[in-house]
């Protein structure tokens, strides 16, 4: 050790201390003297962590020991912790500001010699009462007088109303309405639940009632009560009369378009107001329509199927001619078209287009038979006038010879051969080109142009001389031993090998073309196609891909001359963005020029994020303690700043926040809030069972499917209670008592509240107030609800002792009640509808005497009668019903009813009248004094007078007969008497005889009465006016005027219901005799005669039996308008036709008169039945419809036209059969699902070629059932689409093209195939189910097999199946992608798999069978779906064959982003081999892992 002049030692470095200094201490060891601090401290202290030195009590080594400075950057400074986590820096603390109103702290103050000052007492205590909640508000704590917990009780009270969910969302129990809501916040009845409701159990109604299966809930009159459904009546749907049907809806619903007119007995289709018994407004369609008797078709009506009517006969019509529609749509012949039945014969000329003939037909020496032309002599010559004879079909020549020179064989041509097309040859090709030159022969070479090239198929392609090529030559393979290309460009379209130690030699530029790769030794790749690429090809280790300088490498962009990424040797490495560096290495990590975006990225340090001004601390990752901290004020904000969640610590508060306008959700199947140390429980909540509220850990409210569970006291200051309330503990009272004994009731002391008190203390003071059941009397209606404004009637219980008065008890019945607002009392109802209201099955009122079994009175109302009963007891006779009036006495009694029935009106006297039952069904009403009996009426007496000695006067007080009408002092009232006996006829002796109003002499009935009205049933029958009209009055639908004689009738029916009225010539019943009814008119100076018959069988004769007269015909007009007839026509064979005339001639301007109306003849029906025109000449035709009105549709069975048919418009025919030669100008419209036949004859109605559609799977057909279908042309067919698009084209050459959709395909005309001599080519993908490919096939391109491929076989069982290892010769296979999940070679495999397991278990991720000797070989790689932690590796296991160990593994090439996921191995189970993944413990949930096999065999 040096020495120093001072005597000062050089201090011993740290490193260097001895550890015995504590023993043998040398000044070089020796802490130095610090001297006194300075001022203020030292202001030169450098950072780092700072330590003071301690000695331990009894240590016996005297040792010195470091420890952290416990003052940190202030002495004497503190650390502070929350909840064991360190908050702000060590040991720096000096001052503690306590807030917070739940925190009091007091300190004693420094007084010099008396206090120190050093002590302090912190107080923490809630605020509030006792038995306050605490919660926040304001970043505080707080209490409320509305929320407080009794714990003695265990009972949570909420003063104001109570929500459970953010802001009442789940649960709202609202103390102002006494209302309970749940999913709302505003609930309007006692519950209200808005959202979905699940009942597991059932549904009791308000008779406590759970209802049986299939009953259904319904309001009754008191609350909601199960049902029977079959008591429910269904209304009905839509409107009155429609139609009842199910709906879509599933309900019943009403037809708008479909009614029943219950009232006119009618059905309506499209009409709501059906005038007919069937109205069909609209189109209506029948498959069949049975039509008996005459019909009338209004309007347009169309037929599609076939009409059966009787024979159609038409006379313009000759025989043998054949018939058209012509002009106007009439039927024509022309004697130039006739057919004899066998034959059609036509005079001039016959174009057609299409001409063809069932059977032979000869033309000369030609024949012509089904698909064969031959001669009947000769030769067969076949020329044209235009020097070129083509058809488009194939030409097959059947004869066989072989040719053997250029005159032999099957076909001889003498000039040239041109084909477009290939040509395959069968047999031998032999090409002996054309010679030239005198003595010695010398050959012409022949010339093999083809633009597609020459190929052989079936073997080499050997030249005896030199090849001469003029154009490029193109080799799919080519061996030479030396190949010298000079001078020019030469490609080479393949690949192009050298042998080992060969040299490649370029004069100056090497072309590569598109995609062609300069190869070395496999390993390196250099080719150009939309991108450059150099590619490393080989990947073992150590085998890598080197750019190397020995200065900088550059990569660059040439186009813009910009540098984007340089290496420097032994410098940096540099990336750019558009010649901007962004990336670079340093010496000591990396620089980054801009923002870092990455898509994830992995920090295996700490990792802190600085605030705004770039220096202050926000949030850290602390990976020693596995903590992301936010400090202070450092906001986590889920969404946005304006409207997102926030999770931030701000002062000694931590907040979670919503800051926008929409709720703050926790979701879970249980949600709990705990306290800090998650040692007590404050709130929780589960999926499907209750909200429970906790004070200091212990349960205080619950929340059920019936309502809430208050545990132990609950305290409110306002309590509504709707419904029924159980309390199953004690109910405290204001003073805290819940009562002092049993027996208590609560009192109410208004503002005051309630408390418990003796039933000694209470008392009613008014009557009215007492009631049980509800007061609210807001009834407007008598027809509400019953007990809605009824009190009702309270009594004393009848078990009440009779001995003693105390602790009565009320009790209440519906059968007595008042209703308060209509001052009604019921008895047995609660809805009483008047003053009293008496409701049971028998209701009586029963007035006893002093004997309750003996006298009484009763009003007695069942079954709907009201019952007066009065009984005198037993024994008695004389009870009477009594009614007085203005008093009780004797002589206010003004009606008596008696035991024995009798009625006393007035009841006193005898001056009275008396109404009585004298047996043997008679009654008796008698005045018992000898005055007359008087009935009157609007106050007059005397208007029906009985005398005392029995004369009955009507009109008289006075009669003078036993039936005397007298006029009554009314002036113009006739009167009736009815005299002593019925004798002759006379004016004395008339049984009724009639006075004049004035009293004077008699007259017979209706010799001068003004009218007589005769009467049946009270009814009016027959009337007969002053002026002689008779008016007869009958009933509804009946034979009202009858006049009958003998066996005949005639009757006049009416049926008001239908408005009808008919004449009826008939008998009573049912007779052999037939009616006629016939009506005559008479001529001046003539007799009568029958003019209208109408026979018994309903045939209208007009003209009747008049044999001078036969025809009368039937005029319609005959006025200044012309007439119509219709008139009989006598025809031979006593045949009577129909004729129709009509006026056809013009008349003048001020009309015809009778000498200009002259109908004639237009159309006739003959006795036959024909349809024929009017009365017409030979050259005269009658047209059928005109040029402006035509006749829609035709319907006939058979149409024979001789002569031409020109038709303009549409002709629509069911069957259509043409003979021979027809001539369509325009259109032929063949209907749906309607055929048209090529071939067919009368009796074979099934064409050889038929055409036809269906619209209803929008297909067209042209079918040939039993013949060849051919589409013929001279150059070319063409299927195309609707809009002109070719579909397929088939030229006369022998090629085909087919389409799809008209888009455009690789063909030379844009086709997706063609044919050609070779075969099929297909431009674009070929789609197969089963491809049977016989010979040589070439594919080009992509080839996408969706299933098995055969080769060799047609029924290929596995993805590739060859049968013959010799049809199938592979070199090399070069693919971009091969896609299989698997692929097993000769000796090798490969599978690929990927899914994932759950890392809670040890998974098996891979089952092979044990097969003896292999060896599997796997690459792995591992994710976990929580951390997003990767591991890769390879994993080695062999099959021992059966040794022991059974299976060997071995991990290697192991690599992890952070620790490791999984370990690897595997184990024997049974025949097979289970590879296992066993998870680590750094990670959990889901590992995804994907695995590539390759195995050895």
């Amino acid at each position: 050790m040096p020495k120093y002049l001072s005597g000062r030692v050089r201090r011993t470095p740290q490193d260097q201390l001895t550890n015995d200094r504590y023993e043998f201490l040398g000044l070089e060891q020796a802490e130095p003297n610090v001297g006194n601090p300075p001022n203020g401290g030292s202001s030169d202290i450098p950072l780092g962590d700072r330590y003071q030195i301690i000695s331990i009590l009894d240590d016996p080594n005297g040792g010195r020991y470091w420890v952290p400075l416990q003052g940190g950057v202030a002495p004497a400074g503190i650390t502070l912790f929350d909840e064991g986590s360190q908050v702000g820096t060590a040991s720096s603390v000096t001052q503690l500001d306590f807030k917070g109103n739940g925190i009091d702290v007091i300190a004693n103050s420094y007084i010099q010699g008396v206090s120190a000052g050093s002590i302090g007492t912190i107080t923490v205590s809630p605020p509030g009462n006792n038995g306050s909640v605490l919660f926040k508000e304001t970043g505080d704590f707080d209490t409320s007088s509305n929320l407080v917990f009794d714990k003695t009780v265990g009972i949570l009270t909420v003063g104001q109303g109570l929500d459970v969910g953010i802001g009442g969302t789940t649960l709202t129990v609202n103390v102002g309405f006494g209302s309970v809501g749940i999913g709302t916040t505003i609930p309007h009845q006692d519950l209200h639940l808005q959202g979905n409701l699940r009942l597991t159990g059932t549904i009791y109604d308000f008779n406590n009632d759970p209802g049986t299966q299939s009953n259904i809930l319904t309001r009754g009159t008191t609350g909601v009560e199960w049902t029977s459904s079959n008591a429910i009546t269904a209304g009905a749907g839509g409107t009155i009369f429609d139609i009842q049907y199910h709906s879509t809806s599933g309900y019943v619903d009403g037809a708008s378009n479909f009614v029943w007119n219950s009232v006119d007995q009618r059905v309506g289709i499209g009409s709501t107001q059906p005038e007919k018994l069937l109205d069909v407004f609209g189109s209506a369609r029948f498959s069949e329509l049975e039509v008996t008797g005459l019909s009338t078709f209004v309007g347009v009506s169309s037929f599609n199927g076939t009409i059966f009517a009787g024979v159609s006969t038409s006379y313009n019509l000759h025989e043998d001619r054949v018939v058209w529609v012509g002009i106007g749509s009439t039927l024509q012949d022309s004697p130039n078209l006739k057919f004899n039945g066998t034959g059609l014969n036509v005079i001039g000329v016959v174009t057609t287009t299409d001409l063809k003939v069932s059977g032979v037909s000869t033309v000369g020496n030609i024949q012509s038979y089904t698909n064969t032309i031959e001669t009947t002599s000769g030769n067969l010559t076949i020329g044209a006038e235009g020097g070129t004879i083509e058809t488009s079909s194939v030409v097959s020549i059947t004869e066989n010879l072989e040719s053997t020179t250029t005159d032999t064989g099957s076909l001889l041509v003498d000039g040239g051969v041109g084909i477009d097309k290939n040509l395959n040859v069968g047999g031998g090709l032999s090409i002996t080109g054309p010679t030239y030159g005198e003595g010695e022969v010398v050959g012409v070479a022949v010339t093999l142009a083809a633009a597609g090239g020459i190929t052989t198929t079936g073997g080499d392609f050997y030249i005896g001389g030199d090849l001469y090529v003029n154009d490029d030559l193109f080799l799919d393979e080519g061996n030479f031993q030396k190949l010298i290309v000079n001078p020019g460009v030469s490609t080479f379209l393949g690949s192009v090998q050298t042998g080992t130690g060969a040299t490649v030699g370029f004069g100056s530029t090497a072309y590569f073309g598109h995609n062609t790769k300069a190869i070395f030794n496999d390993n390196l790749e250099i080719f150009s196609g939309d991108d450059s690429i150099i590619r490393h090809t080989k990947t073992d280790a150590g085998n890598d891909l080197s750019i190397e300088s020995d200065t900088i490498v550059y990569i660059g962009n040439v186009e813009l001359a910009q540098t984007m990424a340089s290496f420097s040797s032994g410098g940096a490495v540099e990336l750019y963005d558009n010649g901007t560096w962004r990336f670079k290495t340093t010496g000591s990590g990396i620089e980054v020029n801009g923002t870092v975006t990455d898509t994830g990225a992995n920090h295996k340090g700490n990792v802190v994020f600085f605030g705004s001004d770039g220096s202050s601390e926000g949030v850290k990752w602390d990976k020693s303690e596995n903590e992301l901290l936010f400090l202070d004020n450092v906001k986590s904000i889920f969404g946005t700043t304006s409207d997102g969640l926030e999770i931030f610590h701000e002062n000694d508060n931590s907040y979670i926040r919503d800051s926008g306008t929409g709720s703050l959700l926790i979701n879970g199947s249980a949600v709990q809030i705990n306290s800090a140390n998650d040692s007590v429980q404050m709130i929780s909540a589960a999926e499907g069972d209750s909200v429970k509220l906790f004070y200091n850990n212990i349960e205080r409210l619950s929340t059920s499917g019936a309502g809430i569970t208050v545990s132990n006291q609950l305290d409110t200051t306002n309590l509504s209670v709707s419904g029924i309330t159980t309390i199953s503990g004690a109910l405290y009272d204001k003073n805290n008592s819940y009562g002092a004994e049993n027996g208590y009731i609560l009192e109410t002391r208004q503002n005051d509240g309630v408390q418990w008190v003796s039933t000694g203390d209470l008392t009613v003071n008014n009557a009215n107030r007492v009631g049980i059941g509800s007061t609210n009397i807001s009834l407007t209606s008598e027809f509400e609800v019953a007990g809605i404004g009824t009190y009702y009637m309270s009594f004393v219980e009848n078990a009440n002792p009779h001995d003693g008065r105390e602790n009565e008890f009320l009790y209440s019945s519906t059968n007595v009640v008042f209703d308060a607002l209509q001052n009604r009392v019921g008895i047995g109802t609660t809805r009483p509808h008047e003053t009293l209201e008496i409701l049971s099955a028998n209701p009586v009122i029963r007035l006893n005497d002093s004997d309750p079994f003996g006298v009484y009175s009763q009003i007695d109302g069942a079954g709907g009668y009201l019952t007066l009963t009065a009984d005198g007891g037993a024994g008695s006779s004389d009870s009477f019903i009594s009614f007085r009036i203005d008093g009780i006495a004797d002589s206010d009694e003004k009606l008596r009813i008696k035991s024995d029935g009798e009625i006393l009106i007035p009841a006193g006297g005898s001056d009275r009248l008396s109404m009585r039952h004298t047996g043997g069904g008679d009654f008796a009403i008698k005045n018992p004094t000898a005055a007359n009996l008087s009935f009157g009426t609007n106050n007059e007496d005397g208007e029906l007078t009985i005398l005392n000695g029995g004369n009955i006067g009507i009109g008289s007080t006075i009669p003078t007969a036993k039936f005397h009408v007298t006029p009554g002092g009314h002036s113009g009232d006739g009167a009736i008497i009815f005299t002593h006996n019925i004798g002759e006829v006379g004016s004395d002796n008339n049984c009724i005889e009639a006075i004049n109003a004035d009293g004077s002499s008699l007259q017979p009935l209706g010799y001068r009465a003004t009218e007589h009205i005769f009467a049946t049933q009270d009814a009016e029958r027959l009337h007969i006016t002053s002026g002689g009209q008779t008016i007869v009055k009958g009933t509804d639908d009946q034979d009202n005027f009858v006049v009958d004689v003998g066996h005949t009738q005639f009757a006049i029916h009416t049926d008001d219901t239908d408005g009808e009225i008919s004449l009826r010539a008939q008998s009573e019943g049912v007779t052999t005799d037939p009616k006629h009814m016939t009506f005559y008119t008479q001529k001046d100076g003539e007799v009568s005669k029958e003019r209208l018959r109408i026979t018994p069988d309903g045939t209208v004769n007009i003209g009747g039996n008049d044999s001078t007269n036969p025809f009368t015909y039937l005029r319609f007009g005959a006025s200044q308008y012309g007439a119509a007839d219709i008139r009989p026509t006598n025809e031979e064979h006593h045949k009577v036709g129909l004729a129709f005339y009509t006026d056809g001639t013009d008349a003048p301007a001020e009309g015809p008169t009778p000498s200009d109306i002259n109908p004639t003849e237009k159309v006739r029906i003959d006795g036959s039945g024909h349809l024929l025109p009017g009365a017409l000449t030979d050259n005269q035709s009658q047209d059928i419809g005109s040029e402006d009105k035509r006749w829609n549709k035709i319907y006939a069975r058979d149409i024979n036209i001789t002569g031409e048919i020109d038709i303009t418009g549409d002709v629509e025919v069911e069957d259509l059969l043409v003979v021979g030669l027809s001539t369509f100008k325009d259109k032929v419209n063949i209907l749906n699902n309607h055929i048209l036949h090529f071939g067919a004859t009368q009796y074979d109605t099934n064409g050889e070629l038929q055409i036809s559609l269906d619209q209803s799977s929008d297909q067209s057909t042209i079918y040939s059932p039993n013949k060849i279908l051919s589409l013929m042309s001279g150059d070319r067919v063409e299927i195309e689409d609707q809009i002109g698009t070719n579909i397929a084209v088939f030229t006369k050459d022998g090629s085909s093209e087919l389409y799809y959709r008209g888009s455009v395909g690789a063909g030379s005309s844009g086709s997706k195939l063609e044919t050609s001599g070779l075969g099929v080519t297909v431009y674009g993908t070929l789609d197969s189910n089963n491809l049977n490919i016989i010979g040589v096939s070439t594919f080009y391109g992509d080839s996408y097999h969706g299933s098995n491929v055969g080769i060799g076989t047609s029924i290929p069982t596995d993805p590739v199946l060859t049968t013959n290892t010799s049809i199938l010769a592979v070199g090399d296979i070069k693919s971009n992608t091969v896609t299989a999940n698997e692929f097993i070679g000769d000796g090798f495999g490969l599978y690929s798999y990927s899914s994932s397991f759950d890392s809670s278990v040890v998974a098996g991720i891979d089952t092979i069978a044990k097969a003896g000797w292999n060896l599997y070989e796997y690459t792995l790689l591992f994710r976990s779906n929580s951390t997003n932690w990767s591991q890769s590796q390879k994993l080695l296991v062999m099959d021992n064959d059966g040794l022991t160990p059974e299976v060997s593994t071995q991990e290697y090439g192991v690599m992890s982003s952070n620790d490791l996921i999984v370990s690897l191995g595997a184990q024997v189970s049974g025949d097979n081999i289970i590879i296992q993944a066993t998870p680590l413990g750094a990670v959990s949930g889901i590992i995804s892992y994907k695995l590539l096999r390759t195995s050895l065999s």
